[in-house]
């Protein structure tokens, strides 16, 4: 049995009208923690309630978000509008189902400072190593290393005001990571298509990572990246 919870009064029809007359405010999320058991649906329409539900303990929890600027903010949420249709109870289940395969998850805003990003780097390189030969592991720290310096560098431009949204989702068969920065993003068709010079120090990060890591994606304006190593 789903429960959904909005921040504002909304009508949304799937197989049955679901009445939602309760609206929640920003404080819900903060120093809470959510009831397991219990299947909570966000449906939210502001951008700012949306991260920061995402940056709280309700991140494991899916949410319908009905803004329309999702390619300006490059939010992430779960499903949007289109998904709710006559098949948006077998998406919930799914969605759970995925969930209970995650073993270990770190999900962290990181200031735009390189000190903290090496703290991250290593935390994270010390938890891989603990399912994962030293060798393998190294060559996952070389990832994050190239994905978090590009995201500090290229995307935040090195701006001590910006940050970086960090996710580690670990399976037990895979690890995936997703790294997000505050920049402009950048056409990534245009950064495959160039000639690199491998002796050069600069400009191989997408294809050092696109050689180690199984699955490569960009998202949205280009400052998300989504990097899956099954093991």
């Amino acid at each position: 049995m789903y429960r959904f919870l909005t921040d504002r009064e909304c009508i949304i029809n799937i197989k049955e009208p679901i009445n939602v007359k309760t609206c929640i405010g920003k404080d819900f999320f903060c120093g809470k923690n959510p009831d397991e058991k219990e299947k909570l649906v966000f449906l939210l329409s502001s951008k700012d309630y949306l991260k920061t539900m995402k940056l709280s303990s309700f991140n494991q929890y899916p949410v319908v978000y009905s803004g329309n600027d999702l390619l300006r903010e490059g939010i992430v949420p779960d499903f949007t509008l289109s998904d709710v249709d006559g098949s948006f109870y077998e998406k919930l289940e799914s969605f759970w189902y995925n969930r209970k395969q995650i073993k270990r998850e770190l999900h962290m805003i990181i200031k735009n400072d390189l000190g903290y990003i090496e703290q991250v780097i290593d935390e994270v390189f010390d938890f891989i190593q603990t399912f994962y030969a030293r060798e393998d592991a190294l060559y996952l720290k070389l990832v994050l290393d190239e994905s978090l310096n590009n995201a500090y560098y290229h995307g935040n431009k090195q701006n001590p005001e910006r940050h970086i949204r960090f996710l580690m989702r670990y399976y037990g068969y895979k690890i995936e990571f997703t790294i997000e920065d505050e920049g402009k993003g950048f056409n990534v068709s245009d950064s495959l298509d160039k000639d690199i010079d491998v002796f050069s120090p600069r400009g191989r990060g997408i294809m050092l990572i696109n050689s180690l890591m199984d699955e490569v994606a960009f998202r949205y304006r280009g400052n998300i990246i989504n990097m899956v190593k099954y093991i």
